[in-house]
């Protein structure tokens, strides 16, 4: 995962109270920009009295200036599904995520990087390719949604005719000459596939039917990165209904994605690399240790600090502690983040036997 030096500067956390993380979804098309708005002038309007309660005038009105002047800066035009909003005394960046998020917002020591992490983490992605008699069409999944991807060259079969119709005299037959268009239309087609994939190195699920699939695929130079066949007539289909075709495909692509990152764990702690639990996780990650860093999304864990600072506990709500951490995952999360490692985000109950996070060691 690879940040920029922006990212990187609210992963580290820059220990200058107060620290306010705004992170807000909503998605700002026409009818729908005033909503924002008005979501925004609420969230501020609670944050300013935060503030105000915690802190004194000379600490927290540079902060609020700073996220007024975020707020009003807002691109809505390059809003995605989501806005997030870091300032402190020194930070003050702007984040359009791609993901959906729940409202928050946070005022501690350090930002609230999770949903910032959530977006940079590699969605799943592939290719889909609709080979029909008559055209081909060629879509990317990414986030949920199929984009069209224009091929560089003639998509339909009917585009090959009049080069067929140069040299009609070699194919008096009229069933060679079909078979002579449709092979040099799927050659065609194929070199485009080749292009893209040089590009974006991603799985392609093939959609036709049988009898043209089975001939593609014999003169396909691309076999390699046909990880799965579908066979039926969706040359009508809408985007709808072949995301509908292609979901228990994707979904079981997830499910081989995530039985990697299962084994690559089960590998770790063969070699005595792997730590799991809170408690421990968060010891070696303190100890700059931890190369790739395994959680449940949405795992939140409260804790109180040991006094000589090695350990920590869950935290325990009867008693005060002037050691307390609002979330240790978070807090993980950032030393694994600031010393090199890698944060990878899975579904929840994944690593249940983990107790909820795990952490693969340098060594």
């Amino acid at each position: 995962m690879n940040l920029t030096s922006e990212e990187k500067q609210i992963v580290a956390g820059v220990k200058y109270l107060p620290a306010v993380s705004l992170i807000l979804s909503f998605e700002p098309a026409i009818g729908l920009r005033a909503e924002a708005q008005y979501k925004l002038k609420i969230a501020f309007g609670n944050i300013k009295k935060q503030l105000q309660e915690s802190y004194s005038e000379n600490i927290w009105a540079p902060v609020l200036a700073k996220l007024e002047k975020a707020i009003a800066s807002i691109d809505y035009d390059s809003v995605k599904k989501s806005v997030a909003i870091y300032v402190s005394p020194v930070i003050s960046k702007t984040f359009y995520l791609d993901i959906e998020v729940d409202d928050k917002v946070t005022i501690d020591e350090s930002f609230e990087i999770r949903d910032l992490i959530y977006a940079k983490q590699e969605p799943l992605k592939y290719l889909i390719f609709l080979v029909t008699g008559r055209n081909a069409k060629l879509f990317m999944a990414d986030n949920g949604q199929l984009i069209r991807v224009m091929l560089s060259v003639p998509d339909t079969q009917d585009a090959y005719e009049n080069d067929i119709a140069e040299r009609v005299t070699n194919f008096s037959d009229p069933a060679k000459r079909k078979e002579h268009l449709q092979d040099k239309y799927l050659r065609s087609i194929d070199n485009a596939l080749s292009q893209v994939l040089v590009q974006y190195k991603l799985p392609v699920f093939l959609v036709g039917v049988d009898r043209l699939l089975g001939h593609y695929k014999s003169i396909s130079a691309n076999a390699k990165s046909i990880i799965d066949t579908i066979h039926g007539n969706y040359e009508e289909a809408t985007i709808a209904e072949l995301q509908e075709v292609v979901k228990p495909y994707a979904a079981a692509l997830k499910q081989q994605r995530n039985a990697r990152l299962m084994e690559e764990i089960e590998k770790a702690m063969n070699a005595n690399k792997l730590d799991m639990g809170v408690s421990l996780v968060w010891k070696t990650a303190h100890d700059k240790q931890g190369r790739l860093l395994i959680v449940e999304k949405n795992f939140v864990y409260p804790a109180d600090k040991a006094a000589e600072g090695e350990h920590i506990y869950p935290h325990d709500e009867t008693t005060e502690s002037a050691f307390f951490i609002k979330d240790a995952v978070d807090d993980i999360i950032e030393q694994v983040l600031e010393h090199g490692g890698d944060v990878v985000f899975v579904d929840e109950g994944m690593l249940e036997e983990y107790g909820r996070i795990a952490l693969i060691r340098y060594y």
